[in-house]
């Protein structure tokens, strides 16, 4: 042990000698800020370093030092083994697997201690108030939209009725449709969340008002994304090579998901920071995490349920006549939306078990195929359908041609 802290006190006497030689070939201005900080704190004595040399002498303060050098954090190397990274999901898993225990447990006190934890962050008639203020909010923001409406409204009617004769026509028209429907929304979006940040709120109740208003834009977001991929009252500008009725059903199961999963986020959302504010308790925290889980269930059938109930819409639609051809499409038709339900109920378990980057990975890796199929099924649709209208004015054009020299005489 004597040896060893005679070894450090040499390291430390020649990184004392090898400094200030090494400081000799720098610039004047280190030179100078060198010279001054030495002056400042001054050389040690002679007596300062017999003391260290005691002090790294003593077995106590070595031992010590060892043992606070190992409590310290290790840093996390890049080369981990996979058996590391599988038991850090397993003691994650196991960790989450109990929370789900204890909220599972706390189940049948879920409403009273919800209500405890509510009463106890809103006063009495703030819940209606904060209703009222956002019917107000709403109101504001749809009176924007509907001033803008009124000015380019007459502009999106003959964008929708004029009928595109090229390629690049139908692209501008697109691109013109969807920039109008946007600014309109976000008119709404700026009225409604502008007015409500005009005042001052409680934490918790700028907490609900702000839900309820981006879960109102969610909504609509989504609902205008739709209406302008799947067109349902119109066939001249839908996006996707489908009749009219099922254009209909798409629309309304695409609203009815989004109000779910909007509205599953907004609550989840809420009775977490409940959960986690002054009032909270451990079993307002389980509580909350039973409601999202139950919350995420109820979005997930909800999404399943529209893959199957279109998937079977689309099947009897595009039946192909030949055997062969419906044999396979019938069993196309069959495996993808099987495939899609798996990756979309895998992802919501890895939800549950709080594996957000796998859960992600799931949703790529499995959603990337019938993503790129819906992509060139649209561009093909798209381009087709410039085709057909440059074909039918061209034809338009010759019968008018044709037509001519009869009327004359």
């Amino acid at each position: 042990m004597t040896g060893m802290a005679r070894a450090l006190a040499a390291v430390l006497i020649w990184i004392a000698c090898v400094v200030p030689a090494a400081s000799q070939v720098n610039t004047p201005v280190a030179r100078a800020q060198a010279q001054t900080q030495d002056e400042a704190v001054g050389q040690p004595s002679a007596n300062d370093v017999q003391e260290l040399l005691r002090i790294l002498g003593d077995p106590r303060v070595v031992e010590w030092l060892k043992t606070r050098l190992a409590d310290l954090p290790q840093p996390e190397t890049a080369n981990r083994s996979l058996r590391a990274e599988i038991e850090d999901r397993l003691k994650a898993a196991r960790q989450r697997i109990a929370e789900l225990g204890q909220a599972w447990s706390n189940f049948p006190y879920l409403p009273d201690v919800l209500a405890e934890a509510w009463r106890a962050q809103l006063e009495r008639g703030a819940a209606l108030r904060s209703l009222t203020y956002v019917i107000v909010f709403l109101f504001i923001g749809g009176g924007l939209e509907w001033l803008f409406w009124q000015y380019f409204h007459p502009i999106l009617l003959r964008i929708e009725h004029t009928p595109p004769l090229t390629l690049a026509q139908r692209l501008r028209g697109a691109a013109a449709r969807l920039l109008l429907q946007a600014s309109g929304l976000l008119l709404f979006a700026l009225g409604s969340i502008g007015a409500f940040l005009s005042f001052t709120w409680p934490p918790f109740l700028e907490r609900i008002v702000v839900s309820v208003l981006l879960t109102v834009i969610g909504i609509r977001a989504l609902a205008m994304l739709s209406r302008f991929v799947v067109a349902p009252r119109n066939g001249q500008l839908r996006l996707v090579p489908l009749e009219t009725p099922m254009a209909t059903r798409i629309h309304r199961w695409h609203l009815v998901v989004a109000s779910v999963f909007a509205s599953a986020m907004m609550v989840s959302d809420t009775f977490a920071f409940l959960a986690q504010g002054p009032s909270g308790s451990p079993q307002a925290v389980n509580a909350a995490l039973a409601i999202a889980v139950l919350l995420g269930a109820g979005a997930t059938a909800a999404v399943i349920a529209m893959i199957w109930t279109l998937s079977r819409g689309i099947a009897r639609d595009r039946a192909p006549p030949v055997a062969p051809t419906r044999r396979f499409e019938t069993a196309r038709l069959r495996v993808q939306p099987t495939v899609i339900s798996v990756v979309v109920l895998v992802a919501y378990l890895l939800w549950v078990f709080d594996a957000d980057e796998l859960m992600w990975t799931v949703l790529v890796v499995g959603l990337f195929v019938p993503a790129a199929r819906l992509t060139r099924v649209m561009a093909n649709h798209f381009v087709d359908r410039a085709e057909q209208s440059a074909r039918e004015s061209g034809s338009a054009a010759q019968r008018a041609d044709a037509a001519g020299p009869d009327d004359a005489t």
